[in-house]
């Protein structure tokens, strides 16, 4: 049986990611595994496997070949279970990879790139440790992106860590191109080479603009809780959606930035764990339902969660989408709540 290169991609699809971020991850991953297929030795030698980790880690893709590799549309989920991720990779790495024996030489050395825009959400360590353990032990590439990164975190993870700060422009398809780049000439080298302890390097293909290899004694600062995530019904149609805000660092009153569909999935699998406050009068601005236009939300004091309203209409009485439960005029400010599994 041929030698392999296995080719490990775990990919955060938190809901910090909605919107644009993630458009862009799809097109990116899409255009990486199209130009490594143009690759005749990556063709010949890498199995690619993708993880993806919100509330908790899937595998839309097994270690296989790479000619048959074709990743589904990603969509947001709540959470960054980036432990559940990690303890998959180390399954798959036990259960998928060729080891050596004294009748044969088994796989490559596996090389696995790690991108996310936050910090875990589920217990880490104990699946690091059991990761550091795999034999063979994997060459890992971490990649944070955007200000809310745990950079502490992925460091602990590897010291080969890549930051890219900008996600509003072309930065992640470049950089997954050159990711593609990267693990091609790798695979090269390892076929070239004998390949048996060569390990992706970050110098040999220039990074492109927008990305820098992490300082391991000065870290980047992390702009935690920047930006809050509030759920809402619209209350009409009673589908869910999203409220993106981000805080002022002068008065840390929380502007609303942008407002997100939900996919239908979105909370499928997702924790039952206790909410988390919100006080949500230090929200400000429009607060538009992207279904039926509604231009404020309401605070539901029965179940605790948010829905639409137009705050023009006469109507006496308000049912709320996720109880039904029916009131009068409903009060605006209050404690909201948000699923602690927030990404």
């Amino acid at each position: 049986m041929p030698r392999r290169l296995p080719f490990y991609l775990l990919l955060d699809i938190s809901e910090s990611m909605i919107g644009e971020p993630v458009a862009k991850l799809n097109e990116a991953a899409k255009r990486m595994f199209a130009a490594l297929k143009r690759n005749p030795l990556a063709m010949d030698t890498m199995h690619v496997c993708v993880i993806t980790f919100a509330n908790v880690a899937r595998m839309p893709i097994p270690l296989t070949e790479l000619n048959l590799a074709n990743l589904p549309p990603l969509s947001v989920r709540p959470g960054t279970a980036l432990g559940a991720a990690l303890t998959m990779l180390k399954k798959s790495l036990d259960e998928d990879v060729v080891k050596n024996s004294p009748e044969a030489k088994g796989d490559y050395k596996p090389v696995v790139f790690v991108v996310t825009d936050g910090e875990p959400t589920d217990e880490w360590l104990g699946p690091l440790k059991a990761l550091e353990n795999a034999r063979p032990r994997p060459d890992i590439v971490c990649v944070g992106c955007g200000d809310e990164v745990n950079f502490s975190v992925l460091t602990r993870i590897s010291e080969k860590t890549v930051s890219l700060v900008d996600l509003t422009d072309d930065s992640l398809p470049k950089f997954f191109a050159w990711v593609s780049a990267s693990v091609g000439a790798h695979s090269e080298a390892v076929v070239s080479g004998g390949g048996e302890r060569r390990v992706v390097s970050l110098e040999k293909i220039p990074l492109p603009a927008g990305a820098k290899k992490v300082n391991l004694e000065k870290l980047p600062e992390t702009a935690g809780g920047k930006r809050i995530f509030l759920h809402s019904k619209c209350g009409k149609t009673g589908k869910h959606y999203t409220m993106i805000c981000e805080r002022d660092e002068k008065t840390g009153i929380y502007r609303h930035r942008k407002s997100h569909p939900l996919p239908e999935n979105f909370f499928e699998g997702a924790a039952s764990g206790p909410a988390r406050p919100v006080n949500i009068a230090l929200a400000r601005g429009a607060f538009p339902c992207p279904f039926c236009g509604g231009n404020s939300f309401c605070f539901c004091g029965s179940c605790r969660n948010l829905f639409c309203r137009d705050r023009h209409d006469p109507a006496p009485k308000v049912v709320c989408p996720h109880c039904r439960e029916v009131f009068g005029r409903p009060a605006e400010g209050g404690d909201a709540v948000m699923d602690d599994s927030m990404g």
